[in-house]
């Protein structure tokens, strides 16, 4: 009988792999890979069309915070509706720092939209590019610009899921 190895290592065992591990492993690197690419050249492309919204809500102080994308000329944001409803105070911030005061202009709760808008300055004024989704097609790239947890203009990318889900 061999003696017990107690404390001491036995002979090292590589784990098995599945066969197709590989395969999956490159698809996974590929799809990160593309997604960082993505996240990029659009946040890139979208730049100073971005702002980081900060709002004081009620009586009580309460902060909550988010972001929003200039979608008119006239200084209008698309954003959530739960980083300013019930807001007694609502500001942003452009890329370059500059922060201005905003106002609430229209809401749609049910599907957690709101448009705030604030006059910015014509020569900090960037109009965020939209596309369409028309032709987006499930497993296409996609990203999206946030600031969970106060990091500021986080862009993680993801891909797109069935559109009717329930």
């Amino acid at each position: 009988h061999p003696s017990p190895t107690f404390g001491r290592p036995g002979p090292a065992r590589r784990p098995r792999r599945h066969p197709l591990a590989f395969v999956i492993a490159a698809l996974v690197w590929a799809v990160l890979a593309t997604g960082v690419a993505l996240a990029r050249t659009t946040a890139a492309r979208i730049g100073s069309g971005v702002v980081v919204i900060k709002s004081t809500l009620g009586y009580q102080g309460e902060a909550a915070a988010g972001t929003g994308m200039v979608l008119t000329s006239s200084g209008e944001i698309l954003t959530n509706n739960h980083v300013v409803e019930n807001a007694s105070d609502v500001r942003i911030r452009l890329l370059d720092g500059t922060e201005l005061t905003a106002t609430v202009v229209g809401t749609a709760p049910q599907d957690d939209l709101a448009v705030i808008q604030a006059t910015i300055p014509a020569d900090k004024l960037v109009v965020a590019p939209l596309g369409g989704s028309a032709n987006l097609q499930v497993g296409d790239g996609v990203i999206a610009i946030d600031n969970p947890f106060g990091l500021d203009s986080t862009v993680p990318p993801g891909l797109h899921g069935p559109a009717h889900r329930h």
